[in-house]
């Protein structure tokens, strides 16, 4: 398959996904069907300098803005077009991502925040290198509301030492924000519930490469389901940001054998941002 056939690939699943997502988050507001289609308006150009405004969908819904338009209630105020957003200054973007965790910390979009003791939004830095993305918090995760802190946190500072990062020079994050019951894997519907918020997550870090640890990242970014098929081959998020797919630290550490694999990933992110390869492997 050419780079070319496998960038539409990855657009279409997008694409499918998003769609998918909008379904799930329909669903989770109650509604049971499609709005009906706006009256036309003959002979009237349509006007792309200005969003149109719902005045009362905008005080129902204004919040955080996922790629497909829609938005969640958690903010009074509307969402920024994705192009303002990619315009804030470096303290407006810090300053959204702190009002969108306080904020995250009363969100009812789908049944974990009926076990949950912290929501865990995300940390680090913005304009970075890197931003990781992981399944969910597990225990330690939700006891301190702060991501990869538990056992398999440790091994991804050790991971991202032996590339020549320490944490705070990344950001790392989750597609889900909220512990499943007993670590299961998250569903369709708790994914679609929550893409919305790393979608801004994304938005207003800005990172240079993604790396999606295990599956549940890579169902939730891409729609792909198995993060062996796809491991350690690029894949572009939203069209624009280089993400590699690789293995979760949890998986590591019941699997040592695999850490060779998630190396050479590693190596190949490094690659990418011009860094240098560390000769010895950790």
């Amino acid at each position: 398959m050419s780079i070319e056939s496998e960038r539409l690939e990855d657009e279409l699943r997008f694409i499918v996904c998003a769609f998918r997502e909008g379904l799930l988050w329909q669903r989770t507001c109650g509604a049971s069907g499609l709005p009906a289609a706006p009256p036309s308006r003959k002979n009237t150009a349509p006007a792309f300098d200005a969003p149109i405004r719902n005045e009362q969908q905008g005080k129902a819904s204004g919040g955080v803005e996922s790629s497909k338009g829609s938005s969640s209630s958690i903010d009074s105020s509307p969402a920024l077009p994705v192009a303002d957003r990619l315009n804030l200054s470096v303290e407006q973007r810090l300053a959204r991502l702190s009002d969108v965790a306080t904020q995250i910390k009363t969100c009812e979009r789908c049944g974990l925040c009926r076990g949950r003791k912290n929501v865990v939004y995300g940390t680090g830095a913005i304009d970075v290198d890197i931003m990781i993305v992981g399944e969910g918090p597990g225990v330690e995760e939700d006891l301190q509301g702060i991501p990869f802190v538990g056992k398999a946190g440790q091994l991804l500072d050790k991971m991202l030492a032996a590339m020549g990062y320490a944490r705070s020079q990344v950001y790392i994050g989750n597609v889900v924000k909220c512990r499943p019951p007993n670590n299961r894997v998250p569903e369709d519907d708790e994914i679609g519930a929550c893409m919305p918020y790393l979608r801004e997550q994304v938005e207003l870090v800005q990172p240079k490469v993604m790396v999606a640890m295990g599956g549940t990242a890579v169902r939730g970014l891409f729609g792909l389901g198995g993060i062996t098929r796809v491991r350690g081959r690029w894949k572009l998020y939203q069209g624009k940001i280089p993400v590699m797919p690789t293995f979760h630290p949890a998986y590591l550490l019941r699997n040592e054998s695999a850490k060779r694999e998630v190396w050479d990933d590693l190596k190949q992110v490094l690659r990418h941002l011009n860094r240098e390869v560390p000769k010895r492997e950790k």
